[in-house]
């Protein structure tokens, strides 16, 4: 039995892997708008020049790094005191330690970084479209779909779709 288990797994996430090819993506991030979104920092803000950067590449700018970011927020539906240390007022930009890696939400977030970066690196490509330049096959909204946790439920089949392989009997 142990053995079916990393075997499902593994057979979950191909299926979704293959399906996110044939899936619509998510749309792509609008241009900054002059608001702030609710609950995050203004629009126009930017955080420091980044210091601990891991799994992004260390040449990141605040403004590609905001981009990214924000991204997350909107694939995960998190705001930025998910995975940063804020200081006493959680709306002060200004006052987080970004550097920090305290909290296990940004080491887990690193870790499905890679994850879905190997996933994208042998996404089979003669399966669906080939993704625009700058885009990936898979992405944080693959699975996410806006929501902190990852549904567990299939959404309801499309007519004409096959419908969700019963669980298997023990």
């Amino acid at each position: 039995m142990r053995r079916l288990v990393p075997l499902a797994a593994f057979v979950l996430c191909g299926t979704v892997v293959m399906l996110a090819g044939q899936a619509p993506q998510a749309p792509a991030a609008a241009a900054p708008q002059a608001a702030a979104p609710a609950g995050g920092p203004p629009a126009d803000w930017l955080p420091p020049t980044p210091k601990n950067l891991k799994v992004l590449p260390k040449e990141t700018d605040p403004k590609q790094l905001m981009e990214i970011m924000r991204g997350y927020n909107a694939a995960m539906g998190v705001r930025c005191v998910y995975c940063h240390v804020a200081g006493p007022d959680p709306n002060d930009m200004s006052a987080y330690n970004f550097e920090s890696d305290r909290k296990e939400h940004k080491e887990a977030t690193r870790a499905m970084m890679k994850y879905t970066d190997a996933v994208n690196q042998a996404f089979p490509k003669e399966v669906g479209d080939p993704p625009k330049p700058g885009e990936s096959y898979v992405t944080c909204f693959t699975c996410h779909q806006g929501q902190r946790h990852p549904p567990l439920k299939p959404k309801a089949a499309a007519p004409g779709a096959p419908a969700a392989a019963a669980p298997p009997r023990p």
